[in-house]
């Protein structure tokens, strides 16, 4: 390829690769799910049954808010499933499920309970009709251990000051002051063999003990007791040693020692007294029923292999930009991302403008209709620069069609992908960035100096700023203004953001190279590849950032090759 025509192929580069903005949206119109139906221990949440499910149920909740074309969701979900199998054994008392925000049908839903970034997991008391879910604080998001211990803490929170369903086992940790107080306390129930867990107070094993026994509660009664507070444990048993410690009680009363700490470890502490429960009053049926399924190994997200869009013979070919493409990543970031938002701030508003004052300047219209509707929303920002603008004034200001409007959604073309969720939207990003840039440019610098910096670079702030505020991948965006933290010192020439652009680009495909949002059919390489331009690289694959990126190769190149 000559080096004049290299800038042109900055646009089929993004098409070429999968983006780094996380966001994924199906070529075909439908919206396809992170989960399948080989997921059977989560609940895929719609509209039509949220209601229902959540705040109509008997159970509590753990449902995650995702993005189906978001990248980190994509991430996140295998370890979402993992959890839902560590804990598949709650099922009494707690149900996993998920929504998917980018099927428009579910819009009302994620929006009504504040979920603005993705993704986001939230828990759901039973019965709770006027409640919009407390979020999962995660150490970790890429932590099964995590959502579970958070998961803990808000199911304990919740026994200590509610009164549980009647079906539930008692999850509510007991105190006591004596011997004699606590077997007031305790819930015996006829026949029914009680044991407790004595525990320090704060941990959380007890609990998890309680739930992963809890279809059985209605066989052995399993409580929880505080024993490192007015020496109880001492009154309970002579020599407790390290708490926790299993007890069999009755009331009669009779303590009987089943077993204790295991010197410090939790985990294994925690299977001692499973198993111990399980063989003395169960007869072995929860090892029966849940040890097989603990060891199941979990399938990946990409193991599942869907079926592919492509015809096997297709290949990965550098292919020119679509109009298609542009036009429905603008669609979906002003309905699905600017339009999420039940009211934008002044600051919001002012980077709203500022993206359709970047879109009016510098795309490179071929749809009149298309360019009176830029032109429309970017006159009525203008008149909005000391107000603050809701959500239903935003969308109604938009479905105005006698000045124009945006083509409807069309089928990917170049961006479309070889398995669902990849690609699309993103990759739509990264085209319309990469034309801005490239399209200021030449517009407004090439062979005008460089005199007026206040001027340069409005196009590359402008996408910085929409990804800071209206990015709805809360990884990515963060990725990206960690990036950007220094961009004001990086843009000390005209060309600076477009060569910008394009070096973050790269730099996000080497860090996701390999990951599960990689398109098999179109990997994350470094642009430009030694066949696309020989010359742009010296030994050892090493990128000539000079050869690659010369004056004489932007002066000579169109703002985009749209076919």
């Amino acid at each position: 390829m000559a080096k004049k025509d290299l800038f042109l192929a900055v646009f089929a580069f993004s098409a070429f690769f999968s983006p780094f903005l996380a966001f994924h949206v199906n070529q075909q119109l439908t919206i396809e799910s992170l989960f399948t139906a080989n997921d059977v221990n989560v609940v895929e949440l719609s509209k039509r049954d949220f209601e229902r499910s959540v705040h109509q149920s008997e159970y509590a909740s753990v449902v995650l808010f995702y993005l189906s074309w978001c990248g980190h969701c994509i991430n996140f979900a295998p370890v979402y499933k993992k959890f839902a199998l560590e804990v598949v054994a709650w099922r009494p008392v707690l149900r996993v499920a998920a929504i998917n925000c980018a099927d428009t049908e579910n819009n009302a839903i994620c929006n009504e309970y504040g979920v603005l970034s993705y993704p986001k997991i939230k828990f759901f008391e039973p019965r709770a009709a006027k409640y919009y879910g407390t979020e999962l604080k995660l150490a970790s998001q890429h932590s099964v251990d995590a959502i579970v211990d958070s998961t803990l803490k808000i199911l304990d929170e919740y026994s200590s000051l509610n009164s549980s369903p009647p079906q539930w086992p008692h999850l509510s940790a007991i105190t006591a002051r004596s011997k004699r107080e606590l077997l007031s306390k305790l819930p015996f129930a006829g026949n029914t063999p009680l044991v407790t867990i004595v525990e320090k107070l704060g941990s959380l094993l007890g609990l998890r003990v309680i739930l992963d026994l809890s279809e059985f509660h209605n066989r052995v009664i399993i409580s929880r007791v505080v024993g490192d507070r007015f020496g109880l444990v001492h009154q309970l048993i002579p020599d407790p040693g390290y708490l926790p410690v299993l007890l069999k009680v009755k009331a009669t009363p009779e303590i009987d020692l089943l077993a204790r700490d295991s010197v410090g470890n939790e985990l294994e502490t925690r299977w001692n007294f499973i198993q111990k429960i399980d063989d003395d009053f169960l007869n072995g049926e929860w090892k029966e029923k849940h040890l097989g399924v603990k060891k199941v190994t979990v399938e990946t997200w990409r193991a599942s292999s869907p079926e592919s869009y492509f015809d096997d013979s297709e290949k990965a070919e550098l292919i020119p930009v679509h109009y298609v493409d542009l036009y429905n990543g603008i669609r979906i970031s002003l309905h699905e991302e600017i339009g999420s938002h039940p009211k934008l701030n002044q600051t919001q508003v002012k980077v709203v403008r500022n993206y359709f004052r970047a879109l009016l300047n510098y795309f490179p219209f071929e749809n009149e209709n298309a360019r009176r509707f830029v032109k429309r929303m970017t006159e009525w920002f203008n008149n909005r620069k000391s107000k603050d603008v809701m959500q239903q004034d935003f969308l109604a200001i938009m479905k105005a069609g006698s000045e124009g409007f945006l083509p409807r959604f069309q089928p990917w073309q170049s961006c479309k992908s070889s398995k669902p969720n990849l690609r699309g939207y993103p990759c739509s990003l990264w085209l319309l960035f990469h034309t801005l840039t490239v399209s200021e440019y030449k517009r407004d610098h090439i062979g005008k100096g460089t005199k007026n910096k206040q001027k340069l670079h409005t196009v590359l702030y402008a996408i910085r700023d929409y990804i800071k505020y209206f990015f709805r991948c809360e990884q990515c965006a963060k990725h990206f203004i960690e990036m950007s933290a220094n961009l004001e010192n990086e843009l000390p020439h005209s060309n600076s953001s477009v060569l910008w652009l394009w070096e973050a680009h790269n730099k996000v495909n080497a860090r996701l190279k390999g990951d599960l949002t990689e398109d098999p059919l179109y990997p994350k390489v470094q642009f430009p590849t030694s066949n696309i331009c020989a010359e742009c690289h010296v030994a050892n694959n090493v990128w000539d950032k000079e050869k690659s990126t010369s004056s004489k190769t932007v002066n000579s190149s169109a703002p985009v090759q749209i076919p």
